[in-house]
């Protein structure tokens, strides 16, 4: 099977056989990063990214058997928002607490903050998804957000990435954010980056990097651990 076959079997969700390298491979790396991401302590951020098809839903699955086995909350944004209800009615039990949850999520602009979520942009309404998972999230717990900032623009994406990952360092939150573009590591500054490769005929294993220990470096040095 050449590598065009296994990337289009992946990237359409196409059947393949157990046995086939390729696909032992593919698991194994999702494996592996799904291991590594069960490993964060609350606080930390890791950004888990690799091109379409190269196992990232697949490694999060994982992820979540593992998060459940170790009986650890896990919060993902909601798929649907009730279109009708005003965009600061969806956060929050007061004002002071919507407004902040929604400045984290990159909707501070006051003119916002009465409109219905269904006369949202789209960007918009994946930001108020994430403050309405920020919502449900209590310290320890681990959010998992898909599809990072995929429909926002670098700048947008940027700004949101760097708030999100100040609010859930200061409240203890795990972030694990999921997207096939890098464009959100310099603002996100994770703790933990893992790069995906697409499948193919040689074995690929999963590239894990983590920040070097504070005492040990300086600025944001990512530094590969050992490699269990």
């Amino acid at each position: 099977m050449t590598d065009r076959i296994a990337h289009a079997k992946a990237l359409f969700a196409l059947p393949t056989d157990s046995a086939d390298p390729t696909r032992r491979s593919a698991l194994r790396a999702a494996r592996d990063a799904a291991r590594a991401l069960a490993d964060l302590e609350p606080g930390k951020v890791a950004l888990l990214t690799g091109p379409s098809g190269s196992g990232k839903s697949t490694a999060l699955r994982m992820l979540r058997r593992r998060l459940a086995r170790a009986n650890r909350a896990v919060v993902r944004p909601p798929a649907h928002l009730s279109r009708r209800r005003p965009t600061i009615e969806h956060v929050g039990t007061d004002l002071q607490q919507a407004l902040g949850l929604l400045s984290a999520a990159g909707l501070a602009e006051a003119a916002l903050l009465p409109r219905p979520a269904g006369a949202l942009s789209t960007g918009q309404l994946a930001r108020l998804t994430i403050a309405a998972a920020m919502d449900l999230c209590t310290p320890g717990c681990v959010l998992i957000v898909d599809e990072f900032a995929a429909a926002l623009d670098r700048a947008t994406a940027q700004s949101l990435a760097s708030a999100l990952a100040r609010w859930c360092r200061r409240n203890q939150v795990t972030l694990i954010a999921c997207s096939a573009k890098e464009d959100t590591l310099e603002s996100l500054s994770p703790d933990l980056l893992i790069a995906l490769p697409l499948p193919g005929e040689r074995p690929s294993p999963a590239i894990i990097i983590a920040r070097a220990p504070a005492e040990h470096t300086s600025g944001t040095r990512l530094a590969r651990p050992p490699v269990q």
